[in-house]
């Protein structure tokens, strides 16, 4: 155990040093945790804990590469062929960062749960909040693990469909095999279950990158609308919405300047960025226009009055739309916000209850989404919507409302599954390119490198 927890703090130490704790001289006293804030200083490593994968976003059809040579420009062969949805993905490349460094999320929690039956303390309360924290931070990791590498859950097939490997221990010497998409989210919420139970926090705290009672219910609602459980997903949807509604006016904020959302965002429950990596196609701000462009099919879907097209995008010297800074902010924010908004639990409550019947509430809450996103007065027209049409709404907003956000590609094979099969397209150059929804391309292959330790 000693050899797993050097190996734990050598990560910490690299990723984390100006951290107080990790600032003292090194001795055998710090091989491995002492207190409980030295766990807590673990789980506060942003670098490490509040990371998703990238693969999702480089393959959704919310932008374009600007040129062939651009595109032939890029770092990797990852990135090009996530872009183009090419079969043989990875070309001999490892070391991948939708894998590795969300599996290393998934070890930090690993070794938080295991060190804390080991260090006594007084503080029960404290011991019970970082238990939460922990078991939130392996289901967060594991459920988007499980969305990238794997087939979107279906209730018929999810106990036989190849999903992931469920780590639950620190011991880098055992090896999982990889377990049925049905597991994995079993674990998954059995996890974010446990956290709700466990965490002292209601609201989410001014530091967004900690876990509290509202993130864990909004995870909860997030994984069972993937699930399609849409009782389930309005239900934790509207517990979160409970501890936590705020949801900020765009009325009230500036369109003429890039980066139109302050640090922390009010509408943050919990933060999280894409994997530092693939700039060129993943960033944000006015120099990402040089090398891509928003959708143009993508945003002839705003209408001339909706705040968020002044919000989110501005237009560069060649005409391209590029998103400007988003919210959630911790720093200068060059990658994509992934994590949880008070915005999408809305969309999710309102999908769910359209989904089961519930016509009228989901109006409701699709409305007090949407009125902070047009000017006062404006008619949005889902008074008379029936229940397929409203769901086809609410869907919409999903597009125009969580663009850049990594929820494209997951919302595609879920889709999928109930029946909306989807063709996207990319052009580079003179040559088409496609996929559909129900291709196997959609599912993400685990590296070649990992694949002879999991069969």
């Amino acid at each position: 155990m000693n050899r797993i927890f050097t190996a734990a703090l050598s990560l910490f130490l690299l990723a984390s040093c100006e951290q107080e704790f990790l600032s003292v001289k090194p001795s055998s006293n710090i091989i491995r945790p002492q207190t409980l804030e030295d766990l807590e200083q673990m789980l506060d490593n942003t670098l490490v804990i509040n990371i998703t994968g990238g693969l999702q976003r480089l393959a959704s059809d919310e932008y374009y590469i600007a040129t062939p040579e651009i595109w032939q420009g890029l770092f990797s062969s990852t990135q090009r062929n996530a872009y183009l949805w090419k079969a043989n993905l990875y070309e001999g490349e490892t070391n991948i960062k939708d894998w590795d460094n969300l599996y290393t999320a998934i070890f930090y929690a690993n070794s938080v749960l295991e060190e804390l039956d080991r260090i006594r303390g007084d503080d029960q309360e404290k011991i019970d909040d970082i238990r939460g924290r922990a078991l939130f931070v392996r289901a967060y990791a594991l459920f988007d693990l499980v969305n990238t590498f794997a087939p979107c859950y279906d209730a018929k097939t999810a106990a036989a469909i190849p999903g992931v490997p469920i780590r639950l221990s620190a011991d880098v010497n055992q090896v999982e095999k990889i377990a049925t998409v049905e597991a994995c989210y079993n674990r998954i919420i059995a996890d974010l279950e446990g956290a709700v139970k466990l965490l002292t926090s209601d609201k989410p705290l001014h530091i967004r990158t900690r876990q509290s009672k509202a993130a864990a219910y909004g995870m909860l609602a997030k994984v069972y609308l993937v699930m399609g459980e849409f009782q389930k997903a309005g239900f934790y949807a509207d517990q979160c919405i409970t501890l936590y509604p705020t949801i900020t006016d765009f009325n009230e904020l500036d369109v003429d300047t890039d980066q139109p959302f302050h640090q922390n965002n009010d509408d943050v429950i919990y933060y999280t960025t894409q994997v530092l990596d693939y700039t060129t196609t993943s960033g944000v701000g006015m120099l990402t226009g040089n090398y891509i462009g928003m959708d143009t099919t993508l945003m002839e879907m705003y209408d001339r009055e909706d705040l968020r097209l002044q919000i989110f995008f501005n237009k560069n010297e060649q005409g391209r739309f590029y998103r400007k800074m988003m919210f959630g902010s911790v720093a200068v924010n060059l990658y994509p916000f992934t994590g949880l908004a008070t915005d999408e639990i809305y969309l999710i409550k309102a999908e769910s209850l359209a989904r089961i019947g519930e016509v009228g509430e989901a109006k409701n809450a699709l409305l007090q989404l949407l009125q902070k996103r047009f000017p006062p007065g404006y008619d949005f027209g889902i008074e008379h919507l029936e229940q397929v049409s409203l769901i086809e709404r609410v869907l919409l907003e999903r597009r125009k409302e969580l663009i850049w956000r990594s929820t494209r590609w997951t919302d595609l094979k879920r889709l999928d599954k109930l029946g909306i099969t989807t063709t996207i397209t990319r052009k580079l150059g003179d040559k088409l390119y496609e996929i559909s929804s129900d291709d196997d391309r959609v599912v993400f292959p685990i590296p070649e490198n990992e694949l002879i330790h999991l069969y």
